[in-house]
């Protein structure tokens, strides 16, 4: 390479350093790419920067999956293994099934590609549930491996593993003290409280978020929690009536 070439190629590169990189932003809820349009280079760096294409699937992601879910059997499996009297009951390891697989199968059906809807999928419910109908101490060790395994992969999934924690955890322990109908609203607000701090724990310092898509994640996360104290009172007493189980409220009442 000649002397003017070098030059000429020095002084590409140092004009290529002096351009500022071009920041584009997007509120959450926000489409990026509407269908039928032709995906431009910017669009295609948004898109994988929000998690949002689907690539193909090779046999390391099928052996990290594997590997998720045996790791978590294996949890939930010493842990019952400690515990002769769910063991032992068909009922109880059934509907704890049946409720994990809905709960987990729904949110995987519904979360991918959105991004304002896994914050109002209501996960905590399934806690909620088991802890008023069969064992506090169950819902929690079970909330874990179902929040791992409903955000894993997605978008921002670490967040979203503690929104779903959280929110479980927060209903779970609120639940127990439950005396009568009211408590399971500030049971509901305790969910969505905990999801909205999980929100602003990971979200305030973001660049990509203003103060519109910051409410809007808020109020998902007061849905989440409102939703989940729902589907709890409702299968509560649906499943307690179907089975034969005895709840809080009814115990409640029976004291009185």
């Amino acid at each position: 390479m000649c002397i003017r070439d070098r030059l000429t190629e020095e002084q590409r590169q140092t004009a290529r350093e002096q351009v500022e990189p071009a920041i584009q932003a997007y509120v959450a809820g926000e489409t990026i790419v509407s269908r039928g349009h032709v995906i431009t280079a910017s669009d295609l760096e948004a898109l994988e920067q929000f998690g949002l294409l689907e690539t193909e699937t090779t046999w390391k992601d099928t052996v990290s999956v594997l590997a998720l879910v045996a790791i978590n059997f294996i949890f939930v499996f010493l842990y019952f293994a400690q515990r002769p009297d769910l063991r032992n009951n068909p009922t109880s390891l059934l509907l704890m099934a049946i409720l994990f697989i809905l709960f987990l199968a729904g949110g995987r059906l519904i979360i991918p590609n959105r991004t304002v809807v896994p914050y109002m999928f209501p996960l905590a419910g399934f806690g909620m549930v088991v802890a008023a109908l069969i064992s506090s101490r169950a819902a929690i060790i079970l909330s874990l491996p179902l929040s791992i395994l409903t955000a894993y992969g997605m978008a921002n999934n670490y967040e979203l593993t503690l929104f779903y924690l959280f929110g479980c955890a927060f209903g779970i322990l609120m639940l127990r003290n439950v005396h009568r109908l009211l408590s399971f609203f500030w049971t509901g607000m305790g969910v969505a409280l905990a999801g909205a701090t999980v929100l602003l724990a990971f979200r305030l310092n973001s660049p990509l978020l203003d103060a519109v898509g910051l409410v809007q994640l808020l109020a998902a996360s007061a849905f989440n929690g409102l939703a989940a104290a729902t589907i709890t009172l409702l299968l509560q007493f649906l499943l307690a009536q179907l089975l034969g189980l005895t709840t809080t409220l009814q115990l409640m009442e029976i004291s009185r």
